[in-house]
């Protein structure tokens, strides 16, 4: 037997369906069927919810603390939780350094083809701010 729920109770699914279409999209798919059998309760997904963002790379210990790590990930994750929060204009702006930044060349690092250390290039990033 269902217990009686207050009318305010939400539960949110929380998946990567967009990225893993088999095994995510099943469980998206449960989780409406299970969602049907309790109309008292508010499910939600929504694409203006809640966001997963992440750095996409290994955590790379052969260059731990050796400063010429490409810092570029993670500030385009920045940019992605920027646009998430409806902060376009502040989004754009770092984009448009790490892009000026690159397409200069002079402080690219060894990744990218260049020889510049982590900081001079993330600090390049900041001047074109």
């Amino acid at each position: 037997m269902k217990k009686a729920l207050a009318s305010s109770s939400q539960i949110s699914a929380i998946h990567k369906a967009n990225v893993m279409q088999k095994t995510e999209g099943l469980f998206l798919k449960g989780s409406h069927e299970v969602a049907e059998e309790y109309p008292e309760i508010n499910f939600k997904i929504s694409e203006r919810g809640i966001a997963l963002i992440e750095v996409v790379h290994g955590s790379a210990p052969d260059i731990a603390r050796k400063n010429f790590a490409n810092p570029t990930a993670l500030l385009l994750s920045g940019v992605l939780i920027l646009c998430h929060l409806n902060l376009h204009d502040k989004a754009d702006q770092i984009q448009n350094a790490i892009l000026n930044t690159i397409a200069e060349g002079e402080y690219r690092t060894t990744d990218l083809g260049g020889k510049a250390k982590t900081t001079k290039f993330t600090n390049t990033i900041i001047d074109h701010l």
